[in-house]
C-alpha cells in the first residue's frame, strides 16, 4: 500500500506569499513521512513512528540544481537517529505542477497503514459475530468461511506490514 505526500500545499490565492526553498520542502516531506501526519498538522519531532520499505522523491519546478546534496540526504535516511534502511529514487522533473515553482512529492511503501487496517479488521470482526449483512452475501453464495478467509487475509498483510 503506497502512501503520497505533496508538498507544499498551499491554496493558489497565497502562492504569491510564499517563498520556499527546496531545503525547507525537503525537510517538511520528511517529517510528514516519518510522523505519519498530514501538512496542516505537521510535527517537528523526532520521533520515528513510520518503517519506510521504500521511497520515491519526485521534484518538479525549477532550480533543481539548487536542491543540497544535504538535504537530499535527509530522504535517503542518512542523518536519521535511528538508521533508515529502505530503498531510495529519485526522479527530476523541471516541469512546473499547480502553479508551485517548487514542489515535493513523496511515494512510499510504509507501516503507515498497520493502524487503520488493524481497526478495519477489528470492525469486520465484530460485524461477522454479529452476523452483519451476512445474509445479503450469502444468497449470491458466499459463505462464513469466506469472510473468515478474508479476515485471516487482511491480518497478515497487516503483520507483514507491522514487522519489517
Amino acid at each position: 500500500m503506497m502512501r503520497i505526500i505533496s508538498t507544499p500545499e498551499v491554496p493558489e490565492d497565497h502562492l504569491v506569499f510564499t517563498n520556499n526553498n527546496w531545503n525547507s520542502i525537503i525537510k517538511k516531506g520528511f517529517n510528514l513521512l516519518i510522523t505519519n501526519t498530514s501538512e496542516a498538522k505537521v510535527s517537528w519531532n523526532d520521533n520515528v513512528n513510520v518503517k519506510i520499505k521504500s521511497l520515491l522523491a519526485l521534484y518538479r519546478g525549477r532550480n533543481l540544481d539548487d536542491i543540497n546534496e544535504e538535504f537530499n540526504s535527509i530522504l535517503k535516511g542518512k542523518f536519521c537517529k535511528e538508521k533508515l534502511n529502505y530503498d531510495f529514487s529519485e526522479k527530476r522533473d523541471r516541469n512546473e505542477i499547480n502553479n508551485y515553482e517548487k514542489h515535493l512529492t513523496l511515494l512510499s511503501n510504509s507501516n503507515f497503514i498497520s493502524k487503520d487496517l488493524s481497526s478495519t479488521i477489528f470492525k469486520a470482526q465484530n460485524m461477522l459475530m454479529n452476523k452483519a449483512f451476512v445474509h445479503q452475501y450469502e444468497k449470491y453464495g458466499m459463505e462464513i468461511s469466506d469472510f473468515l478467509d478474508s479476515i485471516a487475509f487482511c491480518e497478515q498483510i497487516n503483520y507483514d506490514y507491522e514487522n519489517y
